[in-house]
Order: structure tokens, then sequence, then C-alpha cells
């Protein structure tokens, strides 16, 4: 079976950035949702760096609700001209979006 995402994780400047590429749907959202919180305490600043990913359902938008829920800092990066901005638009998903992962990172700082 073909893996349809890739988790990478790196911690800048007391920032986690968490990036994933591919594909989120329902086969994976449970172990990518592990991945991204797996040792993040709730004060934790955290960034979801979409900017990679190719597709997000529903059940992945309801992952990123839960994960900015349990981290409030939880910002997310994806180009505003990218389709993944424009499905996280349709929906009120209240969690910050930035273009960049830099610009989340510094943002997810100010605010944690």
């Amino acid at each position: 079976m073909t893996q349809l995402a890739e988790i990478t994780r790196t911690d800048t400047d007391g920032v986690a950035v968490v990036g994933i590429t591919g594909e989120v749907d329902l086969s994976n959202v449970t172990t990518i949702e592990q991945q991204i919180t797996h040792g993040l305490a709730a004060d934790a600043a955290l960034v979801v760096d979409l900017t990679s990913l190719e597709f997000l359902d529903s059940i992945g938008i309801a992952m990123l609700d839960r994960v900015a829920r349990t981290i409030p800092s939880t910002r997310l990066a994806a180009p505003a001209d990218g389709h993944v901005a424009r499905v996280l638009g349709m929906v009120s998903l209240d969690v910050p979006i930035h273009d960049t992962p830099a610009e989340a990172a510094k943002a997810a700082l100010t605010h944690s």
C-alpha cells in the first residue's frame, strides 16, 4: 500500500513545525493527528505546514480543528492562492492561516 502522506517535524526557535505532504483522508487522519500532537504540551507553539499538501477532505479539516483546540496557539501555513487555503476558507475553522511557515511561526511565538 502506498503511503498517502509524509510528516516532517522540526523545532524552529521554540516552535514545533509539522509539515504534511501528500493527502489527508479517513485512512490516515488518526495517525497524522497523533504525529502532530505527540509530545506537545497544550501551551506549545505549533505550526502545521500545509504548503505541500495535495488533498484535504472534511475529516482532515475536523482533525485540524481538534489539534487547534488541544494546542490553542496552533497556526496553519497554506498559501492564500492555494487549493488548501481555499478549502479552509469555506469552513468556519477558527485557526489563523498564514502564507508561509515562517509567518505562522512568528505569530505562534507571539501568541503562545
